[in-house]
């Protein structure tokens, strides 16, 4: 069972953002989030150092998407047509049908309701697809906005991560699951 196989690419419009998928042209936003230190403060990936990465990694993205791998959104906001953080579903697993949530906001742009207004738009359209059952999301323990922003979108607090959990051994202390049941 794939979630996605007979998805076309799905557009979610908000109140003030569009949900869209990422694009070569975003290449320089996706480059400035993910060469900002604030916002691998609490990830476990080296920050981008070139455009050509950003280029790549928009290239890996949607060819992801053509394969039924995940879903990858662009955050734009509605009136500026501006790039301001990304949200994406991923990590399937079929057995008891969860998938995780995971999202990236631009400094400038954070605290302004984004994120939780995105979350809410992606939670939403996880509720109509009727081969999710539970939406997950993880994040390090002193992340506070990640936490408020899911908090906000429906998830409630399940517990921390334990190594008996399947995540790198130096995140694995640091790291609480929230869910949401669909």
């Amino acid at each position: 069972m794939n979630p996605f196989d007979s998805i076309p690419f799905p557009i979610l419009t908000t109140q003030r953002l569009l949900l869209r998928q990422l694009k070569q042209s975003d290449a320089s936003a996706i480059f400035q989030i993910k060469s900002n230190r604030s916002v691998a403060q609490f990830l476990n990936r080296p920050l981008m150092v070139s455009l050509k990465e950003a280029t790549a990694f928009i290239e890996k993205i949607n060819t992801g998407i053509e394969k039924n791998k995940w879903l990858f959104w662009a955050i734009e906001l509605e009136e500026s047509k501006q790039l301001v953080g990304t949200i994406c579903l991923w990590q399937f697993e079929e057995k008891e049908r969860s998938i995780e949530i995971g999202f990236e906001m631009n400094p400038e742009f954070q605290q302004k309701g984004f994120a939780t207004e995105s979350s809410k738009a992606v939670v939403d359209f996880a509720c109509q697809n009727q081969v999710f059952k539970k939406l997950k999301g993880i994040t390090n323990k002193l992340n506070s906005s990640s936490i408020k922003v899911m908090t906000n979108a429906g998830f409630s607090f399940v517990r921390e991560l334990s190594s008996e959990d399947k995540f790198e051994e130096e995140m694995q202390e640091e790291l609480v699951l929230y869910e949401i049941e669909l």
